[in-house]
């Protein structure tokens, strides 16, 4: 993997160095890139590209009609030509296009790893993954683009007791409000591609969902995850007044909703999680969660954005969402992410690999059924020093399938219609498992499924 090192020069905002990772050898003047904020969008002269950015991503889909559709065509063309500058701004150099040509010979992109790299949250907050070429080839669709600090973090040495037989993922799923999102949406099918295709891994789904009990699980469970996926929502807002993270950070802050015991919502802010894996330092963390990389022009420090905070815990790679991400787009790419992560072994490659099958596939649920909607520059990943998960691929093919252990009257193998939907319901059984009584009645209509229910829940 050839990787260009794309340096913020700290002191100017738009100022930027090309810097080859292999020998450190940078290009002797930084270029001046254009910035998003200010970028005009046509039809939109009291705007600008990122505030139109984040209409189209999170609020579009609302109403996908005449006149949205109109605005949504401009800000794609704006980000289109944004990107195109910006490309060019960086490798008109005669030394940058160089580096460019030796890394990528002939524009064979699929070998380049491209690293953003600055302390500033404003140009951390840019849309990097909309450069393109002359040939107006994305190239975060055909090449690895990440973020990460410029004054390097110092990652904690991978402990020695850490599993090499297979991935350990801990699954957190929180589902807080009424008509919530469904409860397997994101954890079926990855069971499921894990089942299919025989992969090394191992899911543990976190019961019940609570910042507590994930204190608990990690300390009670030491060296053991490779993977912490937290499949629920996320914000970015000003912090409550009387929290810390109130008075640590100026502006807007991210935050997980994790649950309560009560079902409810528990929002936890940046600086909370990151102290606490900084105790387990778990490797990697995937974010399904709205705006968990999110940080605005107004941020003063990085670290307000969950994504970034992570790495202070010395978590290697965190895979974060930049924006509100639809559970259709979330269910392209993470299968897509994790079937890449298991063939390579490299995270960054995987990312890529969902937001190739998110560009492939721009269908998302909304109003009019279903509508295209570029998000593939949605996902993001943070890394410094990345674990190698290649030990995965090798474990792949020793894996086995697992065998069940319920009684044969619990099994719901001989279903033909095997067990759908009643997500609803799954979650409720759930958390009654939770609290006392313990024992549980089913009650309905001769036929409606209750066994079926019974066997799919125990399963």
């Amino acid at each position: 993997m050839n990787t260009l090192i794309i340096e913020h020069v700290p002191g100017d905002e738009a100022r930027f160095r090309v810097v080859r990772q292999r020998d450190g050898k940078g290009t002797s003047k930084p270029a001046a890139l254009p910035s998003p904020r200010g970028f005009a969008v046509e039809g939109r002269p009291d705007s600008d590209l990122p505030y139109e950015l984040r209409w189209y991503l999170e609020e579009f889909l609302e109403y996908p009609f005449v006149p949205a559709t109109d605005r949504a065509d401009s800000l794609l063309d704006a980000l289109k030509e944004w990107g195109r500058q910006a490309f060019d701004a960086l490798f008109e150099n005669q030394q940058a296009g160089a580096f460019l040509t030796e890394a990528a010979p002939n524009a064979q992109y699929e070998r380049l790893h491209v690293q953003i790299s600055s302390d500033d949250p404003r140009i951390l907050a840019w849309p990097w993954e909309a450069l393109r070429d002359s040939a107006v080839r994305l190239l975060a669709q055909q090449c690895q683009i990440e973020r990460r600090l410029n004054k390097f973090l110092d990652s904690r040495p991978i402990n020695e007791e850490l599993p090499r037989d297979r991935v350990n993922i801990l699954l957190i799923t929180a589902r807080p409000y009424e008509s919530d999102v469904r409860y397997r949406s994101i954890s079926r099918p990855l069971v499921e591609l894990i089942a299919k295709h025989r992969l090394a891994a191992h899911v543990t789904v976190l019961r019940p969902p609570t910042f507590d009990q994930l204190r608990r699980h990690l300390r009670e469970h030491p060296h053991h995850y490779h993977i912490l996926h937290f499949d629920g929502h996320g914000g970015y807002s000003d912090a409550e007044p009387g929290t810390g993270s109130s008075q640590m950070f100026r502006g807007s802050v991210g935050y997980l909703l994790f649950e309560d015991a009560d079902g409810k919502p528990d929002r936890i802010y940046a600086n909370q999680l990151s102290n606490l894996l900084c105790e387990s330092a778990v490797p990697a963390v995937v974010l399904n969660a709205c705006r968990a990389a999110m940080i605005d022009e107004k941020a003063e420090d990085p670290f307000a954005s969950v994504a970034v905070s992570l790495l202070r815990s010395g978590t290697r790679s965190v895979v974060a969402m930049a924006y509100s991400l639809y559970v259709s787009g979330a269910q392209q790419f993470l299968p897509a992410f994790y079937e890449r992560l298991f063939d390579t072994g490299d995270i960054a490659q995987a990312v890529r690999a969902g937001r190739q099958q998110m560009y492939s596939t721009q269908g998302r649920v909304c109003v009019r059924g279903r509508f295209p909607l570029h998000d593939w520059l949605v996902p993001v990943v943070y890394q410094q020093n990345p674990l190698d998960f290649s030990f995965a691929v090798k474990a792949k093919e020793l894996a086995t399938p697992r065998k069940s252990k319920l009684p044969e009257d619990a099994r719901d193998e001989n279903n033909p219609y095997g067990f759908i939907g009643r997500d609803g319901i799954l979650l409720a059984l759930e958390r009654a498992m939770l609290r006392p009584p313990p024992g549980i009645l089913i009650t309905g209509l001769g036929g409606v499924g209750k066994t079926t229910l019974a066997r799919g829940f125990v399963r």
